[in-house]
């Protein structure tokens, strides 16, 4: 591995000033995993904060390839999304502009970054291929963004999607080549031909539901003049085969996602219903990119393309609010939010279905719930007790309201 030693770190600070980054990059590699993670945080605080690509950002590179390159690596899939992050960062800039360090230095960073994510995009198409899937989801992105071989970055994506076991990483190959036909344009009818075989081809086991609910999407954002009469109908029922829920009589399809986290489909038992103020603590629709569907960004990207075809949006948002997924019914509960206007009757009568249960859907409607304390357990006698354990009697039902601040008050 090259030393740290052997950059300058001066370059965009004052006279007299030491840059920490050398530092961190070595503590990076540490045995311990709190010392690495205190590593990557003052990386981000001092290198790359809120997206900054200053001269000790560009120095870092090397670094960070050496260690990504190398398998022994602990968090490695750190090390491939903070190297992701920098370069998109970097694209960020117009490069003809004039940028300042937060020290006032003048600073062509990320040009200089822009061009060793080109030069060393062959790295990217590595990690694309590697057996750890947190390491190829940043890698993906990355290939699609810096190779510059239109033709072959388009190959390399495609030939991942039926490597790929997981849906995270197949809607990640989708929305990446669509990106790279308005990226490089000169792949467009590639990227076209494409997506129009997920869509109306045969179906095949790479290319289920909601692989081919992103490909439909997605033809409409690298072709806005194509008819889209159909669209939402063949959303809609994309949709529904994508959030089954497999019954007696629909069993698990063995589809290997149950396997995963981020599987939207499989399922052995019902979900379980949170009571309200627990569920709040893992979501706030203020805060959109927390998504607990894989199928989520696909549905906001449709969304988008729709604009303002309020009636098409409306049943699509009913659609989702009323999915046999939860995922997919929570994460709708932020979409409401950005439809234009006034809620429409069917959205708003699915949004008061969801209560008393959701907790979001109370704070988008501004509604009072009557909601437990703890887990409701059922006895077998019909009684109901709240507490944490299936004995005992700790909790209470209580009147929940929605606060302006976003908090929970009893």
């Amino acid at each position: 591995m090259i030393h740290a030693h052997d950059a300058d770190w001066t370059t965009g600070h004052l006279p007299g000033q030491v840059c920490g980054v050398p530092g961190l990059l070595r503590n990076m590699l540490c045995p311990d995993a709190a010392v690495r993670t205190e590593a990557f945080e003052e990386f981000y605080a001092e290198a790359h904060d809120q997206g900054a690509v200053d001269p000790c950002t560009a120095a870092s590179l090397p670094f960070l390839f050496d260690m990504a390159d190398e398998p022994a690596t602990p968090d490695r899939p750190k090390i491939v999304r903070l190297l992701l992050s920098i370069g998109r960062a970097a694209l960020g800039h117009d490069p003809e502009g004039i940028h300042f360090t937060v020290n006032g230095v003048e600073s062509t960073a990320h040009v200089a970054i822009t061009a060793e994510m080109t030069e060393r995009a062959d790295a990217f198409v590595r990690y694309a291929a590697d057996p750890d899937p947190l390491v190829r989801r940043p890698a993906i992105e990355a290939v699609g963004l810096f190779l510059a071989d239109g033709a072959r970055a388009a190959r390399v994506l495609a030939e991942r999607l039926p490597a790929e076991d997981g849906i995270v990483e197949r809607l990640l190959v989708v929305r990446t080549l669509a990106r790279l036909a308005v990226r490089l344009p000169e792949t467009g009818t590639t990227v076209a031909t494409w997506l129009d075989e997920l869509v109306d081809g045969p179906e095949r086991p790479h290319s289920d539901a909601p692989v081919r609910l992103s490909a439909l999407t997605h033809q409409v954002l690298i072709n806005s003049t194509r008819d889209t009469a159909d669209l939402v109908p063949r959303a809609l029922t994309l949709l529904r085969e994508s959030t089954v829920t497999p019954t007696a009589e629909k069993l698990c399809d063995g589809c290997r996602r149950c396997q995963s986290s981020s599987h939207v489909r499989g399922r052995e038992v019902a979900p379980t219903v949170r009571p309200v103020h627990l569920a709040v603590d893992r979501f706030d629709p203020d805060y959109l990119w927390e998504e607990h569907s894989p199928i989520s960004s696909v549905l906001r990207t449709l969304h988008t393309a729709l604009g303002d075809r309020i009636a098409d949006r409306t049943a699509l948002l009913v659609a989702q609010l009323t999915s046999p997924d939860a995922a997919t019914r929570y994460d709708a509960i932020t979409m409401a939010k950005d439809l234009p206007g006034p809620l429409p009757r069917p959205v708003l009568t699915s949004l008061l279905g969801l209560l008393p249960d959701d907790w979001a859907a109370a704070r988008i409607l501004q509604v009072k719930v009557m909601a437990p304390t703890d887990i409701v357990w059922a006895k077998p006698n019909g009684v109901l007790r709240v507490s944490p354990k299936p004995y005992g009697k700790t909790g209470e039902w209580k009147v929940f309201e929605p606060m302006s601040g976003g908090g929970v008050g009893p």
